[in-house]
Formats: structure tokens, sequence, C-alpha cells
């Protein structure tokens, strides 16, 4: 009954923030540009049109962004085996060959892990599964580099506190 009552402030309520949000549209920069970021511009403009200082609703958009990517990583063995390893070495920076890196995983993770189809078999495996995850392990602050030198080798940094709770 006290909905409906409501009922035709809450409309308008939500018809009048489409209109200011609208309004301060176009001239609004996202501070935090995300993935979907016209969604990321209509929150600018709402942070605006309420003037509200700073840009918390884009930041909570990207922590819940970023979260979630924390949480599929973690699914993902080599992934969460990386960030496991780059955390628990004091300088929170790992280097070696991939065969080393390899190895350092496997004493990361569990042998179920270790036997599931998404896991590296050798160590020229390791070096193209590591490529799709680089992206997103660096958005959790895990940062991965391939050099070729004499010899290959792989360097991985824990950067910032990112993705790190």
């Amino acid at each position: 009954e006290e909905f409906e009552r409501d009922l035709p402030r809450i409309f308008r309520g939500v018809l009048d923030l489409i209109a200011g949000v609208l309004l301060h549209l176009p001239s609004v920069e996202p501070t935090c540009p995300e993935r979907m970021i016209d969604f990321v511009r209509w929150i600018a403009a709402m942070e605006k049109f309420h003037g509200i200082p700073g840009d918390p609703y884009q930041t909570a958009y990207t922590e819940a962004l970023n979260c979630g990517m924390r949480d599929s990583l973690q699914e993902i063995p080599l992934a969460a085996a990386v960030m496991e390893l780059v955390d628990g070495v004091t300088l929170r920076r790992w280097s070696g060959t991939p065969s080393e890196l390899l190895d350092a995983l496997c004493r990361k993770t569990s042998r179920r892990a270790q036997s599931s189809a998404d896991w590296p078999p050798n160590a020229i495996s390791l070096s193209r599964r590591l490529m799709p995850l680089v992206q997103s392990l660096q958005r959790q602050g895990v940062e991965i580099t391939f050099d070729r030198g004499r010899e290959r080798r792989i360097t991985i940094t824990r950067v910032g506190g990112a993705g790190h709770d």
C-alpha cells in the first residue's frame, strides 16, 4: 500500500535523475575509465548531478570490476598460482626461466590443480598459457614480462597493492 502511494514520487525522482544525468552527460570526463565506458560516463554525470565531490561511484564500479576479476582469476589454477608465488616472495618479485617458473608454480599448487586441463604440461606451453592472463593479472597488480636474450626469462612483479587484500 505504501509503495503504491509513493510510486508517483519514486517515478518522478527517477525521471529527475535521468534528466539531470542527460544534462551533465556531454560535459563529463570519466576519471576512472573502465569497460562499458558509456555506463562510466553515466555514473560520472550522476556524480556531477548530485554534486558529489570526487568520483565515489566510479571508484566503486572499478573496485567491483577488480573484485570480480580477482575472483575469476582465483578459479584458474595457473593464475592463482602466479598470484600466490609473487605474494610469497620477499621482494614481491620473481624472475627465472620458464622451466624454473613452472617448477616454482608446481610447488605452490596441488597435484589436483596440476592435473587439470588448464595447467601447462611443460615450460613451452607455460608461456602460451600465461599470455592471455597478462592483462587480467596486471589489473590485480601482478606484472609479467617476457624477455628473450641468451635464455628466455619471465619476470613476475607485484606492483602496488592493487588486487591485494
